[in-house]
């Protein structure tokens, strides 16, 4: 199976590939940042750029999301970020459902929860994001659940929260 990994670069991206390393897929990392990762296919591309999407995902089976204009980003070029992670995922999503992708997994975030109301947040838990960046997490959860409905694009979401690991803080 072949997989793209849109934000390769990034602490999440790099610990996704170190896991599909140990397994047979083939991996194409993709990121705007270029950060080659020895014995994976890189290609450096920009989520505004429909070709450049399209470049990655075209002979893909799997595409994981992991890109995104991060939360302090968002507060202060809110246009920015909704131009990068709303426009840029229906790159993903467009170039995805014109190859026949079988799944797109997104990382979500917990920005677009807001105010906790109980504990454990679950998938029901309402969802009143405070942040620019929660908006546009919050808008494509809503983005895959309608491109699956129309146009049968498989997905899966995971809503992150506190993740730490491996490279988190790769120069301290």
């Amino acid at each position: 199976m072949k997989v793209a990994i849109f934000g390769a670069s990034g602490f999440v991206g790099a610990n996704v590939i170190e896991a599909l390393k140990a397994t047979n897929h083939e991996i194409i990392a993709s990121d705007i940042q270029e950060k080659p990762i020895e014995g994976i296919q890189f290609v450096k591309a920009n989520l505004l750029e429909y070709e450049e999407v399209e470049t990655v995902v075209s002979d893909c089976d799997i595409v994981i999301h992991l890109a995104a204009s991060p939360l302090n980003v968002s507060i202060e070029k809110p246009r920015l970020n909704a131009q990068i992670n709303i426009d840029g995922t229906l790159n993903i999503l467009d170039a995805s459902r014109e190859h026949g992708i079988k799944k797109v997994i997104f990382s979500s975030a917990s920005s677009l929860v807001g105010e906790i109301r109980y504990n454990p947040v679950d998938e029901k838990h309402p969802c009143t994001p405070k942040t620019p960046y929660g908006v546009a997490k919050y808008a494509i959860e809503h983005y895959l659940r309608v491109y699956q409905e129309l146009y049968g694009l498989n997905y899966l979401i995971f809503r992150f929260f506190n993740i730490y690991g491996p490279w988190q803080y790769p120069t301290s």
